[in-house]
Parts: C-alpha cells; sequence; structure tokens
C-alpha cells in the first residue's frame, strides 16, 4: 500500500516512499495539507457537529466507566460548555466537551467508540476543538490526560506538566498545547 496526497480533490499515490500504511495514509506534505481534514471526513465516512450533553453520556460512558450507570456520566458544568460528536455512518461514535475560561479551554470526556478507535476519528475530534477555541480567541488548550492516552496527545503537540493526579483509581496528568492562530502568530 502507498502513500497518498490529497491533490485537486484526488488521493493520488506517492511512489518511492516506503511506510506501513493503513487503509489510507495521508502525508501532510506540500501546499495541500490545510486540505487533509475535509479529504479526511470524506474517506472516514464521517462528520462532526455540536450536540447537547444528554448525547454525550451513553457514549461516555461505555467507553470511559463502564461500569457506571449512565445517569451518572452528568455533570454539573455540562450546560457551561460546548459539546461535539463525531459520527460514522450516522452513528455517534466520538464525544467531547469543551469548556472556555477567557482565552483558555479545556477538554473533558473525550471517549472514542473502541470499535472505531485507532482510524482518526480521535484526531479529527481534537482538530475540530482545536479549531474551535482559536476561531474563538484561544490561547491554550489543556486537558487531564489518563496515563494510556498520553501517547495520542502528545503525538497532537501537547505538553507534559508534570502535573500528575488520581481521580477515582485512575491516573492523569495535565497536558497543554499553545494554540495561537498563525496570522497572529507570524505577526
Amino acid at each position: 500500500m502507498g502513500i497518498f496526497r490529497y491533490e485537486e480533490g484526488k488521493g493520488q499515490k506517492v511512489k518511492g516512499e516506503r511506510r506501513k500504511a493503513k487503509a489510507f495514509r495521508l502525508c501532510p506534505f506540500s501546499s495541500f495539507s490545510k486540505n487533509l481534514l475535509p479529504l479526511t471526513f470524506y474517506l472516514l465516512n464521517m462528520h462532526i457537529e455540536q450536540i447537547t450533553p444528554y448525547l454525550t453520556h451513553k457514549l461516555r460512558r461505555d467507553v470511559m466507566y463502564p461500569e457506571k450507570k449512565i445517569f451518572e456520566m452528568e455533570m454539573d458544568e455540562d450546560n457551561d460548555g460546548i459539546h461535539f460528536g463525531a459520527f460514522k455512518d450516522n452513528k455517534l461514535v466520538g464525544v467531547v466537551s469543551l469548556f472556555q475560561n477567557g482565552t483558555v479551554f479545556q477538554f473533558r470526556k473525550f471517549a472514542v467508540d473502541t470499535a472505531v478507535q485507532k482510524m482518526g476519528i480521535g484526531k479529527a475530534l481534537l482538530d475540530h476543538i482545536t479549531n474551535y477555541a482559536i476561531t474563538n480567541g484561544g490561547k491554550l488548550l489543556w486537558c487531564n490526560a489518563r496515563d494510556e492516552a498520553i501517547g495520542f496527545y502528545v503525538k497532537a503537540g501537547f505538553n507534559k506538566t508534570g502535573r500528575i493526579f488520581s481521580k477515582q483509581g485512575i491516573d492523569y496528568e495535565i497536558m497543554e498545547k499553545s494554540i495561537i492562530h498563525p496570522l497572529i502568530q507570524s505577526s
């Protein structure tokens, strides 16, 4: 399987480069990288939209806290957040809740259905909330990362802070990423 590049609406095989590739491997090189996210949505047959807090509860429970009841997934601050869902073939497969405090955004309860993990859905959701935060004046994005998810966040450009804690038997580290709009950053 080759490497694919998005060019004028087509995935084209790039010759002469060997890498392990899943069904489609998208290379973020050249000026076409800004167009990869829509291509990813097309290839995955998915879309992301804002949803109500209630819609996050079942998937949140199933992925993160299978031993708990769905009603226990409700957070007091749910009504203060913005909630996003990733839909694949019209089924909710990923959720994340985003909270704003000035120019600082925190995301919580990030969950992707185990049947579709490692398919780019989590990355697409993370890219979506990052862009949302940037568009809304965000300068810092952070989360409480479970130990098993730290590698995912590091790969996405988040930094470990060294602030580690445990809650309900789960170990976390606070991770953060500076997010400044490219036009502002280059000024």
